[in-house]
């Protein structure tokens, strides 16, 4: 088993409930774009058609995404607040 310290520990409890959030947040917005464009993805030049690849694709980053914007909330931020 790893051996963490218990401020790492802390730490990255405190940023995983960002990249989850960011997680729920990125499907509900894939979602609401496939509920509403439907089949006429290919009228609208800004949307994208929703695959199996580009569902994985937006998860990965988006987690990463929030759990990088939760670094910073909490490695930077957290003293100003």
């Amino acid at each position: 088993m790893i051996n963490l310290s218990p401020k790492f520990r802390r730490n990255l409890l405190q940023v995983i409930p960002f990249g989850i959030i960011w997680l729920i947040n990125g499907w509900a917005f894939l979602w609401s774009e496939y509920a509403v464009l439907g089949d006429q993805v290919d009228a609208v030049d800004a949307a994208i058609k929703i695959t199996p690849y580009i569902v994985v694709f937006a998860s990965i980053s988006i987690f990463i995404t929030g759990c990088l914007v939760g670094i910073i909330e909490v490695a930077f931020m957290y003293s100003f607040l």
